[in-house]
């Protein structure tokens, strides 16, 4: 009983190893250049919802700017998106939750009109009226 169990597993394995094997397939690949002005034209905001306060940073009266840096793709749109300058209570994460829903205009190469994805930074401006 032991021999077939110990071969039926054996088996299995083997089965398994074909199959994911042959369902695994490499990540495809974007390039990703850094924004260079002299040889491609920045990325532009086409539209984009408002930045929405938290509770907490209202009742503050708190204001500031936060940084975020971000993968404009070659389609316009935003991937990667992380903060590199925080504010705090709250409005990172909001002007990250914004910048996901932006849409750009693509940096172009100047030569050739070609979209390029680029990391740029967007500085996110919280102020209260």
């Amino acid at each position: 009983m032991r021999k077939w169990g110990s071969m039926f597993l054996l088996a299995g394995i083997a089965l398994f190893l074909q199959v994911g094997v042959a369902q695994i397939q490499p990540p495809a690949a974007t390039l990703v250049v850094k924004l260079d002005l002299k040889t491609m034209s920045a990325p532009v905001i086409l539209h984009g919802p408002d930045t929405v306060y938290t509770v907490e940073a209202r009742r503050a009266k708190f204001q500031g700017a936060c940084v975020v840096s971000l993968i404009v793709d070659s389609e316009g749109s935003p991937q990667d998106i992380h903060v590199v300058r925080a504010l705090g209570m709250g409005l990172d994460e909001k002007a990250i939750e914004a910048v996901k829903h932006y849409k750009f205009k693509p940096a172009m190469m100047k030569d050739s009109s070609v979209p390029v994805a680029v990391r740029t930074t967007i500085e996110i401006n919280f102020h209260l009226n």
